[in-house]
């Protein structure tokens, strides 16, 4: 069962920020449009884990609580 999460790559803009990697969790809006609320960043190196973590969080019907201690929905 699909929970609408993904990590998405943003490139970075010279001078304002890094490249970097968002977990994003998808959600429906009228009219067939989606909103994404970022609910966790990763350095640019680092897409294994978000990947990993998106999996984890469309896998898990529960609250997932990662290693620094940020807690993240799973519903």
């Amino acid at each position: 069962m699909g929970h609408n999460y993904e990590a998405v790559f943003f490139d970075g803009e010279p001078d304002e920020r890094l490249p970097e990697w968002h977990v994003v969790k998808w959600d429906n809006i009228k009219g067939g449009n989606k909103l994404g609320h970022k609910v966790a960043a990763f350095y640019q190196d680092d897409e294994a884990e978000a990947k990993a973590l998106a999996d984890l969080l469309n896998k898990n019907p529960i609250w997932i609580i990662v290693d620094d201690g940020d807690v993240f929905e799973g519903h």
